[in-house]
């Protein structure tokens, strides 16, 4: 079958799809609301089994798709899960009344009444660009920029050909955030960044009351948002904010893994709004999770794994030169090192145990919820 037959074939039977575009490998997973000759409208889920907004996007630009796949099936398993668990989920986003043809024009146009932030994913310089949009023509949409990390950018005008145009996101929990954030937009704040020396544990200990962004490495996009639960001279514990503003678990990393610490940001500011907002609706927190967890300050590692150990959680750890992080259990350990069983082969729960010194660990992360459900799926 062709991608247009297989997309009308997974609408007439309901099926929940994995599509992946060609220019980014972006995986999307949901089910076809409507197919039309050049764009599909997906009804696109999360990580954890939650709908999760829309995305529109060009047939021309699907590189893959498949109803069976295993990335499929263990969605299937995640949302039964979340709907036992009852977890807490955003507000669904009402789409207006559409037909498939001008399924772009529709959406664009109801876009720009609502005002809604949205996700723009093309094959120009800037690939993902978050935006209101403006002003739609026969071959050319205007908007307005996002940037939530740079507030001075917002608002700037930009025309991107429809053309090059692969996908739109829309309605989804963080860009619905966003667009309620960006129109009572705080003032711009340049940044403030603490380079890795000697006073960064004292400077770690004096900001355990502000959020921060901790970045790891040279990579910009390598970072973790939280607030320092404790610190010594070597590692930090630091409890986590996730990308809409709520708890996202723990870290515990060396000093020494750290490249340099963001005090004031504009991303930051938007964090802390977000997170106030949770903690006042009372949905900061997912039932499953806990945010209250206690390490020993006198030797964190070992109290981390042991506790880890305790409740066969999955966690995902950087052991030293090494690029990509693992996911693993920890099956036991002594007061300096940790036998683990890492994942070798997700699909087939395939693991290879190893023994680590705690020396030989740059970072540990753990107790957000997809290491629950992969516990729930891996483990039981």
């Amino acid at each position: 079958m062709t991608k247009y037959e297989q997309l009308q074939a997974a609408k007439r039977n309901n099926q929940l799809i994995d599509l992946v575009l060609r220019r980014t490998q972006d995986l999307y997973t949901g089910e076809v609301c409507f197919v039309a000759d050049r764009w599909v409208l997906l009804r696109t889920y999360n990580d954890y089994g939650m709908l999760d907004g829309y995305v529109l996007v060009k047939n021309s630009g699907i590189a893959y798709l498949s109803a069976t796949s295993v990335d499929v099936k263990r969605l299937h398993g995640r949302i039964a899960l979340a709907k036992r668990l009852q977890l807490l989920k955003g507000q669904l986003y009402p789409l207006p009344n559409l037909n498939e043809a001008s399924l772009l024009d529709q959406i664009v146009q109801d876009c720009i009444q609502k005002q809604s932030a949205v996700l723009l994913v093309a094959n120009t310089g800037d690939i993902f660009q978050q935006a209101y949009l403006q002003k739609l023509t026969a071959d050319r949409l205007q908007f307005a920029v996002i940037d939530p990390f740079n507030f001075a950018r917002v608002g700037q005008l930009q025309t991107i050909n429809l053309s090059k145009v692969v996908a739109l996101e829309f309605g989804g929990r963080q860009l619905m955030q966003a667009t309620a954030f960006f129109k009572n937009l705080p003032e711009h704040k340049a940044p403030v960044l603490l380079k890795k020396n000697k006073f960064l544990p004292k400077m770690l200990e004096q900001a355990k009351s502000q959020l921060l962004i901790i970045y790891c490495g040279e990579n910009s996009n390598n970072f973790f948002v939280g607030q320092v639960k404790n610190v010594t001279a070597t590692e930090v514990l630091v409890s986590l904010v996730d990308s809409v503003g709520c708890f996202g678990g723990y870290v515990l990393l060396k000093i020494k893994a750290i490249a340099y610490v963001g005090a004031i940001a504009d991303y930051l500011q938007m964090m802390q709004i977000y997170e106030d907002e949770h903690k006042q609706n009372g949905d900061f927190v997912q039932p499953v999770l806990n945010n209250h967890f206690i390490a020993d300050p006198k030797n964190m590692w070992a109290s981390v794994f042991a506790q880890l150990a305790q409740t066969k959680a999955t966690f995902r750890l950087q052991i030293k030169g090494q690029m990509q992080t693992q996911l693993a259990y920890c099956l036991n350990l002594t007061a300096t090192k940790v036998k683990l069983a890492v994942f070798t082969d997700l699909p087939a729960n395939i693991t290879q145990e190893i023994v680590c010194d705690f020396a030989e660990i740059d970072l540990v992360t753990w107790g957000y919820l997809n290491t629950y459900f992969t516990k729930c799926e891996l483990i039981g």
